[in-house]
């Protein structure tokens, strides 16, 4: 689970994150409503956590909820047969919904952001352990080998660069928005 506090206590807002990242979440923590606002519009949360100890509750709340994508866009990225809706935490895969686990929505994410390029697994394990405990080499693996069983039936390919990395390919020319 992907948790974005809004703490003002820099004290009370670190040992959250620690004890939430102890039970497995990715925390990012903020310390205004406007790096709240900056971090949900570059990343879809599961879960916010409000600073309810100020007075200004209410207009935290209208910011985030308002102020990231007044327009109402979305962030979808699209590589060959697979389209991810980032604000939504959807992944379709040939228009059928794809299933998948936090981690393994989270490296899917790095190899998306950067198809048809190599990705370390340093850049991954950076990406997806969020601050907290680093991931290592046989758990990316795992995700990879996860990941490629679900997307190469329609033509995916997670390329393994060896002693480099892995990369996102799709077999036609890829579209990207």
């Amino acid at each position: 689970m992907k948790i974005l506090v809004l703490q003002d206590g820099s004290l009370l807002a670190d040992e959250l994150a620690r004890i939430l990242r102890r039970q497995g979440c990715a925390v990012d923590v903020a310390h205004s409503s406007e790096e709240a606002m900056r971090a949900a519009a570059a990343e879809s949360y599961d879960l916010i956590v409000l600073d309810a100890a100020r007075g200004q509750t209410e207009e935290r709340l209208q910011a985030l909820m308002h102020g990231p994508r007044p327009n109402g866009e979305t962030h979808r990225l699209v590589h060959g047969p697979l389209v991810v809706d980032i604000d939504a935490h959807r992944a379709y895969l040939a228009g059928t919904p794809l299933t998948l686990l936090p981690r393994e929505w989270a490296v899917l994410q790095v190899l998306l952001t950067n198809a048809e390029r190599v990705v370390s697994k340093e850049t991954i394990s950076r990406a997806v352990s969020n601050g907290g405990k680093p991931m290592s080499a046989n758990t990316i693996e795992t995700y990879i080998s996860r990941l490629r069983a679900k997307l190469e039936r329609e033509g995916l390919h997670i390329r393994t660069v060896h002693r480099v990395g892995y990369m996102l390919e799709a077999e036609t020319a890829p579209a990207t928005t």
